[in-house]
């Protein structure tokens, strides 16, 4: 599906109350939920289809789950909650089958996995790719049920009517003031009563997320039991040696389908083979996986470019999915595990690997990445089973209590001590490791901030961004907009398990800016900063982001290659990109382009002041307009806002709906106008 939208006439003064739930937390609570000791309360799930692929997939593991209505929600605790209370008494048996059948007759009799995503929005599907290979150790058979097997994803991927935009999973209310979202419905998780969680029956579709197949392969692994995870098109390019290798290493047997890339300046050649990647135990270069032959992303080369680093013109290697995981006779080793990539993503699968390990675990990293898994445990565990060690605070727990400075990160430079669920003896009796949890959760950062940007580059706008979660490691776009010359606010800050508040974007002229360190940070944000730094005064530099080209795109090249549509001047590196932006606020009496307090275009409400200046700034703006997302969801957000100032063309937006489904509405209250 693709979209035309045209510039807008007006500024944009509103405040957004429904936008997208935060994403992170979203499949969090699902993996979370599977260990929780009572029936857990989420309101503001993300009904997205990444994250109801995470909901469905702990389903296959033993959870349960229903969304309901505020009304509902009394009766339905007073119901389940006497099951769980009989089984907590319980804990002494072994075989606890009357319970265990009572809860889920109770639950199945409801059909509870119906309510995902509504009950029209499942459909079946072949997997596209057939040469999944899973391997037994008892058996060198090839397993005959994974040539053709179906699988479950949400059907608001391909909108039957494509001009029709109320298809994209939310629909506007009659003032066009607010919007009627299933944010409003809250989400019971039934945890499963017994510790160890179910082998699952089928094959675990985890869609176009990243942060699903990864997570749950760390799970899968400690849990140690036979699983195959698979995703889209776009998620089996992306690498998973990552995790991997590093789980290999402490006991766990993963295979990943293994694909060898020659890359040179001008064309790219790819060597596909399906080798099983195992890290063998006789081997002896286990630390190195120097015996796999693993693959390389898609790392596009435009082919004039001379920055890009030559080392890119060598043969490249990566592991990626499907991910077949086997089940060992022993649980996991402890580890002292050191990351030289700073992913939150790694970081979270080796902890929920090690929560379920034989020993005590050490994780660190080279620069702290996001840390909602280590706030989560933090908040639900009943036993210290995550610490941090080498810290100068005192009280850590008291600190994340107490703190409302939305910039405190106390982790930073701190090492993670994991210790198993199994230490905890209550756990060896039957007692689940985690607290029941009811939670709300806040709005997405990283959704939010598209708006952020709409409002910086829209003259005379003023838009209130209400229940943003605030995090430190989430909220790094927003300090880069802040030294842009943003102007931007916090209000109402809260502190619960995570911080959260209102955050209010005035337009301003911004300044160019150079953005080197804390990239793990923004690195979701950096597609949306990049429209801010087209129309900014001077030049803006990325570096040291080349965990871009492996995400969903390789967002550096797709994303130039849109903004060159747009008559930006970019330069592509390695690891970033230089943007001269148009500077098309400034000041007519302003000879100094670096002067912060030029005053903003006015803006009279024409659509043609706005494109006669830019067009005055830069005789070659006049291009195509039209950016191709490369299904990159956080691609098609950024240039659809870059649409609105300048009007243009986004092909392939259907990947929208994997993290903000509800998107388009939110553009179209604010007075966007456009044509699907």
């Amino acid at each position: 599906m693709d979209i035309e939208i045209k510039a807008l006439k007006s500024a944009v003064d509103a405040e957004i109350d429904i936008l997208a739930s935060d994403k992170s937390i979203s499949h969090r609570v699902c993996m979370f939920g599977l260990f929780a000791d009572d029936v857990c309360v989420v309101r503001g799930f993300l009904q997205a289809e990444d994250t109801l692929n995470s909901l469905k997939i702990a389903s296959e593991l033993g959870l349960k789950y229903e969304f309901i209505n505020e009304s509902e929600l009394d009766s339905k605790l007073i119901e389940s909650r006497s099951i769980y209370k009989k089984n907590s008494k319980n804990l002494g048996y072994k075989n606890n089958k009357v319970i265990e059948s009572t809860l889920r007759d109770s639950l199945d009799s409801k059909n509870m996995e119906s309510n995902l995503g509504n009950s029209k929005n499942i459909e079946s599907k072949v997997i596209e790719s057939k040469t999944i290979l899973a391997k037994n150790t008892k058996s060198s058979k090839k397993d005959s049920n994974l040539q053709n097997l179906e699988i479950i994803e949400s059907k608001t991927l391909k909108a039957k009517n494509s001009k029709d935009c109320k298809k994209l999973d939310s629909k506007i209310s009659k003032d066009s003031k607010s919007l009627d979202s299933k944010t409003s419905q809250i989400l019971l998780l039934y945890p499963p009563l017994e510790n160890a969680l179910q082998s699952p029956s089928n094959v675990l579709y985890c869609g176009n997320s990243g942060t699903s197949m990864r997570l749950y392969t760390g799970l899968l692994a400690g849990a140690n039991i036979y699983a195959i995870l698979c995703g889209d098109k776009y998620l089996h390019n992306r690498p998973m040696g990552r995790i991997l290798k590093p789980l290999n290493e402490v006991g766990a047997n993963i295979f990943g389908r293994v694909i060898k890339s020659n890359i040179t300046q001008d064309s790219k050649v790819t060597e596909s083979k399906t080798i099983l990647a195992k890290n063998t135990k006789s081997s002896k270069k286990d630390s190195n996986l120097q015996n796999l032959e693993i693959i390389e992303s898609k790392t596009l080369k435009p082919k004039n470019s001379k920055n890009i680093d030559s080392k890119n013109n060598q043969l490249q290697e990566k592991i990626l999915a499907p991910l077949t995981i086997i089940p060992q006779k022993n649980k996991l080793k402890g580890f002292n595990y050191h990351s030289k990539i700073s992913s939150a993503q790694v970081k979270s699968a080796m902890i929920l690997a090690a929560l379920q390990s034989s020993e005590i675990s050490v994780y660190s990293e080279i620069t702290l990445s996001r840390d909602h898994t280590e706030n989560m445990l933090l908040a639900f565990q009943k036993a210290p089973f995550l610490s941090f060690i080498e810290s100068s605070d005192k009280d850590l727990a008291k600190n994340k209590k107490d703190s409302i400075k939305i910039d405190l990160v106390e982790t930073q430079n701190k090492k993670i001590k994991i210790s198993p669920f199994s230490t905890f003896k209550p756990y060896n009796r039957g007692e689940k490791p985690l607290k029941s949890f009811n939670i709300e959760i806040a709005n997405d950062p990283s959704s939010a901030f598209f708006f952020a940007i709409l409002a910086c580059i829209i003259p005379n706008s003023n838009l209130t961004l209400k229940r943003v979660m605030l995090n430190p490691t989430r909220i790094e776009g927003f300090k880069i907009l802040q030294k842009m010359g943003a102007n931007i606010t916090y209000k109402n800050i809260k502190n619960d398990y995570e911080k959260s508040g209102d955050i209010t974007i005035k337009h301003a002229r911004l300044r160019g800016v150079s953005v080197s360190s804390n990239i793990a940070w923004l690195i979701d944000e950096i597609p949306a900063l990049s429209v801010a730094m087209a129309v900014a005064a001077g030049k803006s530099s990325v570096r040291n982001a080349r965990e871009l080209r492996v995400k969903e795109s390789d967002r550096i090249s797709v994303l130039l290659a849109g903004l060159r549509a747009f008559g930006v001047e970019c330069v592509e590196f390695d690891d970033g990109f230089d943007i001269i932006g148009f500077d098309i606020f400034k000041d007519k009496n302003s000879k100094n382009t670096n002067n912060k307090k030029c005053k903003v275009m006015e803006s009279k409400g024409k659509d043609s002041n706005l494109q006669d200046s830019v067009n005055s700034k830069n005789a070659n703006f006049v291009a195509t307009k039209i950016a191709d997302s490369k299904g990159d969801h956080r691609i098609a957000m950024s240039f659809i806002i870059l649409s609105c100032l300048f009007g243009g063309y986004v092909r392939d937006i259907e990947c929208i709906n994997t993290s903000f489904p509800n998107f388009l509405q939110i553009l179209k209250t604010l007075g966007v106008d456009f044509l699907l």
